[in-house]
């Protein structure tokens, strides 16, 4: 009946691609592990999504999907295992050996979610994601992230292994987020190559994130992070954790990525817009840039910026002495915004 006592139980493919005839808000379980490999395979959706959209509530049960290669560059809609996730719950899935390249919001489980068809935000408190474990490569332009490529709602209990590539707005779990993201571990390599050449927005955990008053915690990245240099323009906007963080916590976290950033490189966070504050938190990777780059967060824009029982233990190297330079803790503290 496909309802939350009695779900729709998933044990190969053709199940698989029955989701797409059947409507929003039906519940879904996994049976059994689903191989995908060699099989020509499309971002799933319901009948009700305009082929786009997939709205219910999908339980792994700690099973997982595998071997799934999709290429869609010049994909006008967003691109992953489900293409979008609205007002949904997906949990303790398994995605192993993925590569997905598609072109603007791209991720290994969801192009986004939590967005509607015209990409404006939905209500954030109806869309979680928890309990995810995924492996493989994925590519594309802007929104680029291990996990989701564009998200909102609640993220948590997350392990991605693997390599992530992008433009804009790139991360190891998620390219670009609204509200927090917690118990998150990401290992691989992540680049971004900056959009036109101005900006990268690269993180190990989250390329651009607005936590909108959700805590960011427990948060764990290793392997490299990097921002590419384009035309000798130095992109910006490169952490550890975060690239952009705009008005936002983070707490009990570890950085151990090697950070090659150009303009603005943090170890844990590459720009704060805002007010911020992070504790508890630790780097113990070296930051490399051009400039304002730091060992805990390389620029700060505005607001209040606080830090209790943070510390760095690796080299922050700004490469252009004449400009910002670098500094242990902070690379560049804008007028108008103050550290306490």
């Amino acid at each position: 009946t496909a309802t939350s006592a009695d779900p729709y139980i998933i044990c190969n493919l053709a199940h698989l691609n029955a989701i797409r005839t059947k409507a929003f808000g039906f519940y879904y379980k996994l049976g059994e592990n689903v191989d995908l490999q060699g099989i020509a395979f499309t971002p799933l959706y319901n009948s009700n999504g305009n082929t786009i959209e997939f709205q219910g509530n999908f339980n792994g049960d700690n099973f997982a999907i595998s071997n799934w290669t999709y290429n869609d560059g010049v994909a006008t809609r967003p691109v992953g295992l489900f293409g979008q996730i609205n007002n949904s719950t997906v949990t303790n899935l398994g995605l192993i050996n993925f590569n997905v390249t598609g072109k603007d919001r791209v991720g290994m489980l969801a192009g986004s979610t939590a967005m509607g068809q015209t990409y404006s935000w939905y209500n954030s408190a109806t869309q979680t994601t928890t309990g995810i474990f995924a492996t493989g490569v994925v590519n594309g332009q802007t929104s680029v992230g291990g996990l989701i490529g564009e998200g909102g709602g609640r993220t948590d209990n997350i392990l991605i292994l693997g390599n992530i590539s992008g433009k804009n707005q790139v991360g190891g779990v998620v390219g670009s987020k609204l509200d927090g993201i917690s118990n998150a571990e990401y290992s691989g390599a992540v680049t971004a190559t900056g959009a036109g050449g101005v900006t990268c927005q690269v993180g190990g955990i989250v390329g651009w994130i607005r936590s909108n008053n959700f805590s960011n915690s427990y948060l764990k990245s290793s392997g490299t992070v990097s921002c590419m240099d384009q035309a000798g323009i130095h992109s910006e906007r490169s952490g550890g954790l975060f690239g952009t963080m705009d008005n936002g916590n983070i707490e009990n976290s570890e950085n151990n990525a090697v950070l090659n950033g150009m303009n603005r490189s943090g170890g844990l966070v590459g720009n704060m817009f805002g007010a911020g504050h992070i504790s508890d938190s630790v780097n113990k990777a070296n930051a490399f840039g051009w400039s304002e780059v730091g060992g805990i967060v390389g620029h700060a824009d505005s607001g209040n910026v606080t830090m209790t029982n943070v510390t760095n233990y690796g080299n922050s190297t700004a490469a252009d002495l004449t400009s910002s330079g670098g500094g242990g803790i902070m690379g560049y503290l804008e007028a108008g915004a103050t550290l306490v």
